[in-house]
């Protein structure tokens, strides 16, 4: 578990959406040689559980760091809106790309990511191909049910 997700986990075991708006901007700030922005569609994050909230927390920080690491990404853009039927949050970076490696490949990373969309209930699609940087995107069902690590 990384440095910033250990600070979090020992402090809190849920988000409200106050607070993932709050943890996001401090993930901004302490973000390493990258520009990312914010974008939160007003009450998108009431939609969130605060364990989806929690998550999605950690899914934000796991995705900006693959991103700085594998595609060189100097900039990114986090999102959080409402859809119909769900709540889509995605994490895209302005890198060079990289070729994702199967989730049950070797990229630790992704692995992460998709075990914490799998406890939330969301659908995740990672599009990376090279040249352009990857974009992580979760459908978060407004029914669904965080189940247990």
């Amino acid at each position: 578990m990384h440095a910033l997700s250990q600070s979090f986990s020992r402090r809190v075991a849920v988000l409200d959406a106050e607070e993932l708006e709050k943890a996001l901007a401090l993930l901004l700030l302490k973000s390493e040689g990258s520009q990312y922005s914010v974008h939160l569609e007003e009450s998108s994050a009431e939609e969130l559980t605060p364990e989806q909230a929690l998550l999605v927390l950690f899914i934000a920080q796991s995705a900006m760091s693959s991103g700085v690491r594998r595609s060189r990404a100097r900039a990114g853009l986090i999102s959080l809106r409402m859809l119909k039927q769900c709540v889509r949050f995605a994490v895209s970076d302005k890198g060079v790309g990289c070729n994702v490696p199967g989730i049950n490949g070797r990229g630790h990373r992704l692995r992460d990511i998709a075990a914490r969309a799998r406890q939330m209930g969301a659908r995740l699609r990672v599009i990376a191909e090279r040249g352009h940087g990857p974009r992580i995107i979760l459908d978060i069902r407004k029914d669904a049910v965080c189940t247990g690590p």
